[in-house]
């Protein structure tokens, strides 16, 4: 669904009124909607990649390799499944 989208917002640019279509002269408007498809594609990898630090330098994304090796759920819930 999201690659329809993107897809429809980068080439919507081509078939616009005469004014701003890229097949009436516009190219300048390419750029101005490949921006506005890139911008928060750019944004959320960004923001993924420092929450992702940050989590892991506080209290870290991966358990450690003993909890592992007993069994995640008794380590965490000392139950036996």
């Amino acid at each position: 669904m999201r690659h329809r989208m993107v897809l429809g917002s980068s080439t919507l640019v081509m078939i616009m009124t005469p004014a701003l279509g890229l097949f009436y002269g516009n190219a300048g408007q390419v750029m101005i909607q490949l921006t506005a498809v890139a911008g928060p594609w750019i944004y959320a990898i960004v923001m993924t990649i420092i929450l992702a630090r940050v989590i892991d330098s506080t209290i870290g994304l991966r358990v450690r390799d003993e909890e592992e090796a007993v069994g995640l759920y008794i380590f965490q819930h000392a139950k036996k499944a």
